[in-house]
């Protein structure tokens, strides 16, 4: 193994190993629980908006309604007194039949629509308490996983530091055309980057995928002790 690998080996350690503490420091428990509190209580909070708008929205339906309603009971009873009168000609009481008749229909429907917006009015304010209990519950939740995240985070961003130092230390050093490899497999989320060929000199096979070489890509390994691997896409070196 030439200088070059070994330094480009050193450095894919380090970035690995930087990699998998920014990973657990994202993974850890407390922050899981941080991120799920955050996501109901946004959540909550968008319910509350969007309740709050559908109270409105049915109170003011509920008050057009009754308004109007007011007034159509008021005339079907000046109909009735009108009617019990009983000094009316036969095409005037038949007129006044009529209306009322009509009257009464469009009650009954405009009491369905009243009953319809008191429903909604109910619903979206049941909806605010509901998404009020949430957003709390949330926020508490948050709170005490925040707390408990705080203790293990500055251990763990100490140690990220002083990893990221190491990692771009030694990244410095790294052949730029193997680290640009490097970056591009990286991008493609392959990691380990490089892996070493397994098997003999003459049937390699892949140390990442295990899968055999194909013979372009074993004479690569053979003239320039390195390769990548057509099954999986990893970089081979002979080691």
């Amino acid at each position: 193994m030439n200088e070059d690998m070994s330094k480009l080996l050193a450095f894919q350690k380090a970035d690995l190993e930087y990699r998998n503490l920014v990973r657990d420091i994202a993974g850890n428990e407390h922050n899981k629980k941080m991120r799920v509190a955050k996501k109901t209580f946004d959540a909550a909070k968008q319910k509350i908006g969007e309740s709050e708008q559908a109270a409105a929205g049915a109170m003011s339906v509920h008050a057009a309604v009754s308004d109007g309603l007011g007034g159509w009971v008021a005339r079907a009873e000046q109909l009735c007194a009108a009617l019990a009168a009983d000094n009316l000609g036969e095409d005037e009481e038949s007129a006044l039949l009529g209306e009322l008749e009509t009257l009464r229909a469009s009650i009954g429907e405009w009491e369905k629509k009243l009953s319809q917006a008191k429903a909604n009015a109910d619903r979206a304010i049941a909806d605010y308490r509901a998404a009020q209990e949430s957003g709390k519950n949330a926020k508490a939740e948050y709170a005490d996983a925040k707390v408990k995240f705080e203790k293990v985070r500055g251990e763990l961003e100490k140690n990220l530091g002083t990893l990221k130092e190491k990692r771009d230390s030694l990244a410095a050093a790294v052949d730029k055309r193997l680290m640009d490899m490097y970056a591009t497999l990286a991008a493609e989320n392959k990691l380990p980057a490089f892996v070493a060929a397994m098997g003999d000199d003459k049937n390699p096979v892949c140390g990442a995928c295990g899968m055999s070489l194909a013979e372009t890509a074993k004479n690569e390994l053979k003239s320039g002790g390195l390769c990548r691997c057509e099954t999986c896409g990893h970089m081979i070196y002979k080691n």
